[in-house]
């Protein structure tokens, strides 16, 4: 990816992921109570990056997380590796972005904001080249 030819791209999703610790609950009940709990937080992904019309990269992207909780309840990590993972799938499936393994991601970074109890959220910010049309 060239920085100076880099698009930045954001889509805000909503507050309520499961946590790591919530996946490896269900996956202990049952595989496909995990696989049901990914496809549905798959489709919430599809649908805001839709609404926010992004668009397909070309080559590798940095893609950063920025998280606004409702409280500090949940530990950072255990929100973030879910969110992290769920957003890839999403953006690959959707033709966003070209891979979501080593070669199709640059850099991922978390930033964590102050809580916000009225307006909990997430900004995704996708940074890579533009597909031309």
């Amino acid at each position: 990816m060239n920085p100076a030819t880099a698009t930045a791209q954001q889509v805000r999703l909503p507050w309520g992921f499961p946590t790591l610790n919530d996946l490896l609950r269900l996956t202990a009940q049952h595989w496909t109570k995990r696989s049901k709990e990914k496809k549905k937080w798959e489709t919430v992904i599809a649908l805001h990056v839709r609404a926010a019309k992004t668009k397909p990269t070309i080559g590798p992207v940095h893609l950063s997380f920025r998280y606004v909780p409702p409280n500090r309840r949940r530990d950072p990590d255990n929100t973030s590796a879910v969110v992290r993972k769920y957003a890839l799938d999403a953006l690959q499936q959707l033709g966003i972005i070209e891979q979501d393994n080593w070669g199709g991601i640059i850099g991922l970074h978390d930033e964590y904001a102050a809580p916000d109890k009225n307006d909990p959220h997430i900004i995704m910010t996708i940074r890579g080249e533009i597909l031309a049309p």
